[in-house]
């Protein structure tokens, strides 16, 4: 709780967190939920984002992490690697025929 409310309190947010609100919040008959704009610093002290996830997933939105979104980057990259490698694999192949063409084989070109 301490950590949170510090967290809160330094972003210059009034609410405190204490033992009760807690217990409220997390409680299976959770009568009381905590306010939308607290879940970011409570996932932060407790390190999970699955309470956002939780919110995102009826919209078919999924959160990412650091690990993730470098993961993400890593398949962009070999994506675009790929395309490369088949636009020089088409380039030598378009230089190979022309050479074929003009009788340029062999010759130190």
């Amino acid at each position: 709780m301490d950590e949170i409310n510090r967290l809160l309190e330094g972003e210059g947010l009034v609410l405190r967190v204490t033992l009760n609100s807690l217990e409220k919040w997390c409680a299976p008959s959770a009568s009381h939920l905590p306010p939308v704009w607290v879940l970011p610093f409570f996932c932060q002290v407790v390190g999970s984002l699955r309470p956002l996830e939780v919110l995102s997933l009826p919209l078919g939105a999924h959160l990412m992490g650091e690990r993730e979104q470098h993961l993400m980057e890593l398949g962009r990259v070999q994506l675009e690697a790929k395309k490369v490698a088949r636009a020089r694999r088409r380039a030598l192949e378009a230089l190979e025929d022309s050479d074929r063409v003009f009788g340029w084989e062999g010759m130190g070109r």
